[in-house]
C-alpha cells in the first residue's frame, strides 16, 4: 500500500477478501442478535476494522486498488484532470467526447447544454 492511497490494498483479491470478511462480520453481528443477544454486536467493530472504516471506505479502497498505476490525477492552474497512465501529455477524453462516441454527436450537443459540475464554483 502506498502512502497516497489510504484505503487501497496490495491486490484486488486481498481487497475482496477483506470485504467478504468485513461485510460478513457486520451482517452476522446483526443477524445473531436474536439468538445470542447484544453480545453479538461485538462483531461489528471487527467488521469495520476489516473494511478499514465504513463500507464506503472499502468501496473507495476497491477503486484505488483497481486503478492503481492506470489512472493519474494531474492538477495544473487549479484544474485537475484524470488521465490514463502513459498518456499524461495527451489531452484527456471529455465526457462529451465519450458520450458522442457512444450516442452520436446530437446527444453530445444536448449534454453540453447542461452546466458542468466540474466548472461550478465551490
Amino acid at each position: 500500500m502506498s502512502k497516497d492511497s489510504m484505503f487501497a490494498s496490495s491486490s484486488v483479491p486481498r481487497h475482496l477478501l477483506r470485504g467478504a470478511i468485513g461485510f460478513g462480520l457486520l451482517a452476522s453481528s446483526f443477524a445473531l442478535v436474536p439468538t445470542v443477544g447484544p453480545v453479538a454486536l461485538g462483531l461489528a467493530p471487527l467488521g469495520l476494522v476489516a473494511l478499514r472504516g465504513c463500507p464506503m471506505c472499502w468501496v473507495m479502497g476497491l477503486v484505488e486498488t483497481v486503478t492503481r498505476g492506470r489512472v493519474e490525477r494531474t492538477c495544473v492552474d487549479g484544474q485537475c484532470r484524470l488521465t490514463t497512465s502513459g498518456t499524461a501529455d495527451a489531452s484527456p477524453v471529455s465526457f462529451d467526447d465519450a458520450y458522442a462516441d457512444e450516442h452520436g454527436s446530437d446527444a453530445a450537443r444536448l449534454s453540453s447544454t447542461w452546466p458542468s459540475l466540474v466548472d461550478a464554483p465551490y
